[in-house]
């Protein structure tokens, strides 16, 4: 069954709803990357969404498509976090060269996530400009926005007029976009949802607390996540992340079987409602913090089991994960640069603390 196509721009463009989202492609081998592309590929994917802030994400997915020969059957997008114009253009052409093309389909402004950044890369000579320019020199053909803004900033955002789509971090959890979502779509631009299964949260079957995120199509709790956000006909394209083959697989059965009903929607928006409490410790994995860790903490994998012990209640397990990391903790100096680059605006050093106190560090 082919993956249903939704538009993604104002002038009608439409692209598979299943795309594939490369945050996680530093966590798996080139071999490994390969086979996710090609039987993503042979499903139907088309939208690959990526950035440089991604470890080596881009020269994986460069070096997968290029293998494939899959380039004309592919759309790729990456990002710039880049305020400046001459900025902008010395990141583009590196992952020109990363991502082994002449030219993207997609590109977006990353990172505006407050009205200080977006003006910055809106004033005369900065990212804003440059980006048109390159537009204008045939090396991309649409322009995005990738914003965990505030919705009164992303309003504004959308009504400068410059962005034919917005990349907004939204899923059965994260519900409060709804309205921007709504707004996007109304003005006719794409809306492309990042975070679908929040980091991980909404996909771990080893608790049956999360049971109730299936229906009668979902043999997972990650599918039912996904056929949650899939139901949302104003959503563009899912840019889920993989680590393996079957993922691409169970994510495709997700999104083509009978759309979810609006009962069980509101079921799975309630029983989330009672995790509501630990909205200011659940880790979106994003990892923007990694490397400006100067003791290099595994912070989100620190965060994701403190979740599984807290939230999940499977304690045994998180225990001996975090146990076994090499670097644990108690390496944290609560320096704090970690903290400007979390897009949920976590107290990583106080939960790093608690993680460590909770799960013992022995």
């Amino acid at each position: 069954m082919a993956i249903e196509k939704r538009r993604i721009t104002p002038d009608g463009f439409e692209a598979p709803l299943l795309g594939l989202g490369g945050m996680r492609m530093p966590d798996i081998s080139q071999k490994k990357a390969t086979a996710i592309i090609n039987r993503a590929v042979e499903l139907g994917v088309k939208y690959i969404e990526t950035s440089p802030g991604y470890g080596d994400s881009e020269e994986k997915i460069g070096i997968a498509v290029e293998e494939l020969g899959c380039r004309n059957r592919v759309y790729i997008s990456t990002k710039s976090s880049r305020r400046g114009g001459a900025e902008l253009r010395e990141n583009f052409e590196r992952s020109l060269a990363r991502l082994r093309t002449d030219r993207f389909d997609f590109y977006h402004m990353w990172f505006v996530n407050d009205m200080d950044a977006f003006n910055a890369l809106m004033s005369k000579g900065g990212a804003l400009e440059e980006a048109k320019r390159l537009r204008d020199e045939g090396y991309f053909k649409r322009l995005g926005i990738t914003t965990h803004a505030g919705n009164d900033d992303i309003r504004h955002f959308i009504d400068t007029g410059e962005f034919e789509l917005v990349t907004l971090y939204y899923n059965a959890y994260d519900t409060g976009v709804e309205e921007v979502v709504q707004y996007a779509w109304g003005k006719g631009l794409g809306v492309v949802a990042m975070g679908p299964l929040k980091g991980g949260f909404l996909s771990s079957d080893n608790t049956e607390k999360m049971a109730f995120l299936r229906d009668e199509h979902a043999e997972t709790n990650a599918q039912g996540a996904l056929r949650w956000l899939a139901a949302d006909e104003r959503v563009s394209v899912l840019a889920v992340g993989y680590t393996e083959v079957e993922h691409v697989e169970q994510a495709y059965k997700a999104v083509t079987g009978p759309r979810m009903t609006p009962g069980k929607r509101e079921e799975i928006v309630r029983g989330l409602k009672a995790f509501e409490k630990h909205k200011k410790e659940i880790c979106s994995c994003c990892d923007y913090c990694k490397e400006h860790c100067p003791q290099g903490l595994p912070i989100s994998s620190i965060l994701t089991y403190l979740a599984q012990y807290e939230i999940y209640g499977i304690k045994e397990f998180a225990a001996r994960r975090y146990n076994g990391l090499k670097t644990k903790g108690d390496a944290c100096t609560a320096c704090g640069a970690c903290l400007e680059h979390c897009p949920q605006k976590l107290n990583i050093p106080e939960l790093i603390e608690k993680a460590h106190a909770t799960l013992g560090g022995g």
